[in-house]
């Protein structure tokens, strides 16, 4: 894949300007930080520019954890991205083995 080509940069863009998004209506409490263990499960898989966005959500969860006392709700977006990180490479797996056998 040519990272370098005009094509890639403008939709690395959008997908960046949609993660923004997504992320600033997270911090302003407009979407829950519940739905943030979606991105949180891509997190080193999608480049460095989305980790750096994702750390948003890893600010977020630190405050509610520490200084709003819902160390519960922490646990449950902790434990659904890890959740969807083992369905996802179990996905690939299936993927793979299917393709060889």
């Amino acid at each position: 894949m040519n990272t370098e080509s005009r094509s890639w940069l403008e939709r690395e863009y959008l997908f960046i300007d949609v993660i923004s998004t997504f992320l600033r209506a997270i911090r302003a409490g407009v979407i829950s930080v519940n739905h943030g263990s979606v991105l949180l499960a891509h997190y080193g898989r999608l480049g460095i520019t989305f980790d750096t966005c994702v750390k948003v959500v890893v600010d977020v969860l630190r405050e509610e954890g520490l200084m709003g006392g819902h160390g519960e709700m922490v646990v449950s977006v902790v434990t659904k991205a890890i959740q969807e990180v083992l369905s996802l490479s179990h996905s690939f797996l299936h993927m793979v083995v299917s393709r060889c056998c």
